[in-house]
C-alpha cells in the first residue's frame, strides 16, 4: 500500500493537539512542537521524539507514533503559556515496524528561508514530511510540496 495523508489537526496557543480526523489505528502519526522561548518540550506517553532543538528565542520538537486505540487528544508539556504551536499529522500506508527511515531537523530564526539539510532515505517509497518554525515571518513552502499546516501568521508550516 503507498503512504497517503489522512488529516491533520493544529493548534496555537495550547499544548494540546486533538487526534486527526479519521485517524485509524496503525495510522503513523507526526507532530511538531513550536515555542517561542527555549522551554524544553516534553512528549505525551507513546510518542517517539526525533528531534529537539533550540535557537536564539524558539524552540522546535519533533516526534511520531503509530495509532493505536488514541483518545481524542494529546497533551504536550513545556513552552511559556500562550506561545506555543503545533500540528499533528496522519498518515496511511507507512511501515509500522520503522515508520522513521530517516530525519534531520533545523531552526532558522529571524528569516523566512528555512533551509532543510539533505536526507537519503534507504528504502524505496518514502514521504517526505517537512516542518519549518521561525521567528521572522512567513515561512515560503518549498516547490513540489503540499502544504498541510500553516499557524501563527506563517511562521509555522508543515
Amino acid at each position: 500500500m503507498a503512504i497517503a495523508y489522512r488529516s491533520h489537526t493544529s493548534v496555537t496557543g495550547s499544548l494540546t493537539n486533538n487526534k486527526p480526523t479519521g485517524t485509524a489505528d496503525g495510522d503513523v502519526l507526526i507532530n511538531g512542537e513550536g515555542a517561542f522561548d527555549t522551554t524544553a518540550i516534553g512528549q505525551p506517553a507513546g510518542w517517539t521524539e526525533l528531534a529537539d532543538q533550540t535557537i536564539v528565542g524558539i524552540r522546535l520538537a519533533t516526534a511520531w507514533k503509530v495509532a493505536s486505540g488514541e483518545g481524542a487528544s494529546w497533551t504536550w508539556t513545556g513552552g511559556a503559556a500562550g506561545s506555543t504551536i503545533g500540528g499533528v499529522v496522519a498518515f496511511t500506508g507507512v511501515d509500522n515496524t520503522t515508520p522513521i527511515n530517516a530525519s534531520t531537523q533545523r531552526t532558522n530564526v529571524s528569516s523566512t528561508t528555512v533551509t532543510a539539510d539533505p536526507v537519503t532515505t534507504t528504502v524505496a517509497d518514502c514521504m517526505l514530511v517537512w516542518i519549518a518554525q521561525s521567528s521572522g515571518g512567513v515561512i515560503t513552502v518549498p516547490s513540489g510540496m503540499t502544504e498541510r499546516i500553516s499557524e501563527d501568521g506563517g511562521d509555522y508550516k508543515v
